[in-house]
């Protein structure tokens, strides 16, 4: 019944959103009326991706590409624009329930795991990466639209970094929607999160340091390190306050957790914004907080997870509908190779770390496939450098980038499920 109801919606989609009646420009959906669908609409297809053992939240991206600006334009460019925020908003708690994952007893036991496997993949991945770009550029010179010298070289120095990044989002989804528990998911968890932080200072170095070498450089070396300072150390103290808010509000209150949740991260994102630290950092830490130094993380997550259905519909289907096909159409040769080193990358990179830090077999086998995904950070890389270097590299590199995006989280969610049911920690957690 639910693939004939997704059809049939899809089918009057089509039909409103380029029949006669939808040629007069007032009648135009607009945001409000495509939330309420996708929503719908994603839902429908997350059960459909379910029932051929897929991930749910690839249903819910399809769902968003789908009826996004390049194929059914229900939602436009501006309307994904103007939904930003609800996509932030769930980002947000999201982030809570990553920071509450992070437990510091689990954290002690796999410290030495943790260790070599970030090093490894920081090292690994970003110098694999520089060195077969380096080589594609030099068989296919016409591969980096750029005058050879500094601007390639730069060009391939952001390329290489942006392979490290991750999603935790992507996998906290994954791992909620599937119930999975056991070291594979501690080890994936902590990981992600780790190297989020980690991406975020060498990228600001790298920025820095790219700045300097063209003569953009606005600001002096010593500031872009008090910058890097204060957007870490900022997140940190004002995740803290949110952690504290949380714990009083469930010592005290305890009435209504999703909604006090909901405020509290609305609240970090206007603040976070203001005071220019990052968000998803702030998020993790506030998570973190009630969970390692408060008796009330269970019941935090357990409020979180009871609502998070609708949290995952609205961000992985905005996300669909954020993503550019445009960019993927036409770097889609250089975008599968980019992937490819990647995804080999990392495959090796997890298995290393993983062998020497004594894990083990199935974290060896199948740790890589929850590292694929790409959301947050990486969209939040491209654009910085769109933005920074727009009259030089910016929107080639930053639409490079996203057309790997497209790919890696398309395929990130599914072989991550994969992965977690090969480990056999589907399904481990108990509701």
């Amino acid at each position: 019944m639910r693939y004939f109801l997704a059809l049939f919606l899809l089918a009057v989609t089509a039909v409103f959103r380029f029949g006669t009646l939808n040629q007069a420009e007032h009648l135009n959906p607009g945001p409000v009326l495509g939330l309420g669908f996708i929503i719908l609409f994603a839902f429908l297809l997350g059960g459909i991706a379910q029932r051929y053992r897929l991930p749910m939240i690839t249903g819910y991206l399809i769902a968003g590409i789908l009826v996004g600006p390049d194929l059914l334009r229900y939602l436009s460019t501006m309307d994904t624009e103007q939904l930003h925020l609800i996509d932030e908003l769930a980002l947000g708690i999201i982030a809570i329930t990553a920071g509450g994952e992070l437990r510091l007893h689990a954290l002690r036991q796999q410290r030495k795991s943790l260790i070599y496997i970030v090093s490894l993949q920081t090292v690994l991945v970003f110098l694999g990466a520089l060195f077969a770009f380096w080589l594609i550029a030099a068989v296919w010179p016409e591969a980096f639209a750029a005058p050879h010298g500094g601007k390639r070289l730069a060009i391939l120095l952001f390329l290489a970094l942006a392979c490290i990044a991750n999603s935790p989002a992507t996998a906290i989804a994954v791992i909620a929607e599937t119930r999975s528990a056991g070291p594979l998911t501690d080890r994936v968890i902590g990981v992600t999160v780790i190297k989020d932080v980690v991406v975020l200072v060498f990228f600001t170095l790298l920025m820095a340091l790219t700045q300097i070498s063209m003569g953009n450089a606005a600001v002096s070396p010593l500031q872009d390190v008090g910058r890097l300072v204060w957007v870490i150390g900022g997140a940190l103290f004002i995740g803290a306050l949110a952690g504290f808010a949380f714990i009083g509000y469930l010592k005290y209150v305890r009435e209504d957790v999703e909604i006090f949740v909901l405020g509290i991260t609305f609240a970090l994102s206007a603040i976070t914004t203001a005071v220019h630290v990052e968000f998803v950092l702030a998020c993790v830490t506030a998570g973190f907080l009630v969970e390692n130094f408060s008796d009330y993380g269970e019941h935090l997550i357990r409020s979180i997870e009871r609502s998070a259905l609708p949290i995952f519909v609205i961000f992985f289907s905005i996300s669909g509908a954020s993503l550019d096909l445009g960019a993927l159409a036409e770097f889609w040769a250089l975008a599968g190779l980019i992937v490819f080193v990647r995804l080999f990358l990392t495959h090796a990179s997890s298995w290393i770390g993983s062998h020497l830090a004594g894990d083990p077999p199935a974290v060896r086998n199948y740790l890589w496939t929850g590292f694929i995904g790409q959301a947050g950070i990486t969209l939040g890389i491209a654009i910085l450098i769109r933005n920074e270097f727009a009259t030089s590299f910016g929107p080639y590199l930053h639409t490079l980038i996203l057309s790997a995006i497209v790919i890696n989280q398309l395929i990130g969610p599914v072989l991550f499920r994969i992965g977690l049911e090969k480990a056999g920690e589907l399904n481990r957690k108990s509701l």
